[in-house]
């Protein structure tokens, strides 16, 4: 502080030293607090902050000689004092000096107005590329850099399309999977639709020699070896039974549930496919025809620009809505 109070004074011209004596005389006062060959952080930006003083300290100067010729001083200064905040801040614009980091000027913003060092990183080394005096427009280059490939890098975000396929071997799988599911659709909508009128002479009758008239009319209880077949008059309701009996019943508990059977019921012959009518033939076909659809839908989707070309997508993609 006390050079800057004699600069102040023209005892001593604030370029009086480069910036090399200046680097001399920082790393010696480093010594003094035991920083030896090592540098500590912010190293780099003591000129900057050295040059920084000195333009603080020449504004201020500057706004106590407007303000002495007013008969103020600057010790009145205050935050609410707009007008003396304004001679401080128009005097920070007006000062320009030749500091150790460079000719010091700011801008109307405040910004510092200095030469832009360029450097660049080679082998783990920073080396300096040139300068960029942005008050002149001036570009020094020292010509030392060095580009991968022997050429610069973009200096924008390049965009590559890359077009993004299923891979072939989950599209083989889902198509074979998606062919078999239509493959099995289309057999049971062709049965369905065969079957779906069945008249009373597609029909059999079903006989059970192991049912004597005595059994029948006497009946079987749960456990005996006779008595287990019979069960499946309940899981096979579209069979007919034929039996001599006149009378009786058959089947008292011994099926999952327990039902009559008389001697008429058990001589009347029931259609062999009469489920399929009962089972809403019209319904289930409608419901066939939508899961080859959805198939079908599996396989369009994974149809891509590796099978289709461009011109042909936009059809494709039609025909993908129309599915769906």
């Amino acid at each position: 502080m006390c050079e800057i109070k004699r600069a102040l004074l023209n005892e001593t011209p604030v370029y009086s030293q480069t910036s090399e004596e200046f680097l001399g005389r920082y790393e010696e006062e480093l010594k003094n607090y035991n920083y030896v060959g090592r540098r500590p952080v912010g190293y780099q930006e003591a000129p900057l902050a050295y040059d920084a003083i000195w333009a603080i300290a020449l504004a201020l100067n500057k706004t106590i000689n407007q303000l002495r010729a007013r008969n103020q001083s600057i010790e009145d200064f205050s935050y609410t004092n707009d007008n003396m905040a304004k001679q401080i801040y128009s005097a920070m614009n007006s000062t320009q000096f030749l500091g150790v980091s460079g000719y010091v000027a700011f801008s109307s913003k405040g910004d510092r107005i200095a030469w832009t060092q360029v450097e660049q990183m080679i082998d783990g080394n920073y080396t300096l590329l040139g300068y960029y005096d942005t008050q002149t427009d001036n570009l020094t280059w020292l010509k030392k850099e060095k580009w991968t490939d022997g050429k610069p890098p973009p200096d924008r975000t390049i965009i590559k399309k890359v077009l993004r396929t299923v891979t072939l071997s989950l599209f083989i799988s889902m198509t074979a999977v998606s062919g078999l599911g239509i493959l099995w659709a289309l057999g049971l909508l062709i049965f369905n639709t065969i079957f779906r009128h069945s008249r009373s002479s597609d029909q059999k009758v079903l006989s059970l020699p192991w049912l004597t008239p005595g059994q029948v009319s006497t009946g079987k209880k749960r456990g005996d070896k006779n008595c287990k077949k019979p069960c499946l008059l309940f899981l096979c309701p579209t069979y007919g039974v034929s039996s001599d009996s006149n009378k009786g019943t058959i089947g008292e508990e011994c099926g999952l549930w327990t039902r009559v059977f008389h001697a008429k019921e058990l001589q009347r012959p029931v259609p062999l496919c009469r489920y399929i009518a009962l089972s809403h033939p019209m319904c289930n076909n409608i419901m066939l025809v939508g899961i080859i659809c959805c198939l079908l839908c599996a396989c369009l989707l994974g149809l891509d620009g590796q099978f289709v070309g461009e011109a042909s997508f936009n059809h494709l993609c039609q025909v993908r809505n129309s599915s769906q």
